[in-house]
């Protein structure tokens, strides 16, 4: 199909009724695929502004401690800051786990989802968000393994669960600040 062909086309008073009706019926498909991808869009710059956040705080935090440690010249001080740096790295190597997923995920099927993947990815993305209200989440889980190991099969829909849920509590943290 040709964008101009594309384009919504406005009533022809002569036309057949029911010929109208497939071409509404045509051009509801056509819209209803362009909202599509234009959620799908939204939710890339979503997750590209949340990555870029995340990972600008773990850098912030390496570059920190490595300074530190690089002023200091005793061992306990650079013990400290290299554990730090570590436990910083660790983190950004989870996060791009999380988002590599995130980005693998291309499908618009529903399928069974592993609940418990999707509440701990949400829990890491939202880590620092739960902290800056001091909130703090104990999780415990208690799937029957039949039904988590079943979804286990369908990863790529957990993170995309898992998303939706990471943005509903961002949304919620941020018109907490208001």
């Amino acid at each position: 199909m040709t964008k101009a062909s594309q384009k919504i086309k406005m009533a022809n008073p002569e036309q057949n009724p029911s010929d109208r009706i497939g071409e509404l019926e045509g051009q509801l498909s056509l819209l209803k695929r362009q909202l599509s991808q234009s959620q799908r869009l939204a939710t890339i710059g979503e997750l590209t502004s949340t990555t870029t956040h995340e990972f600008n705080n773990l850098l912030m935090t390496i570059m920190n401690y490595a300074k530190l440690g690089l002023r200091h010249k005793d061992e306990a001080t650079r013990d400290k800051a290299l554990g730090k740096i570590m436990d910083a790295s660790n983190r950004a190597a989870k996060v791009t786990q999380t988002i590599l997923g995130l980005a693998r995920n291309r499908s618009g099927e529903q399928e069974p989802t592993a609940l418990e993947s999707v509440i701990r990815d949400t829990l890491l993305l939202l880590e620092r968000e739960l902290q800056r209200f001091r909130i703090s989440v104990d999780a415990e889980f208690d799937l029957h393994g039949d039904l988590d190991q079943a979804a286990e099969n369908q990863k790529p829909h957990q993170h995309k669960a898992g998303f939706r849920a990471d943005n509903r509590c961002r949304n919620q943290f941020a018109r907490a600040d208001d």
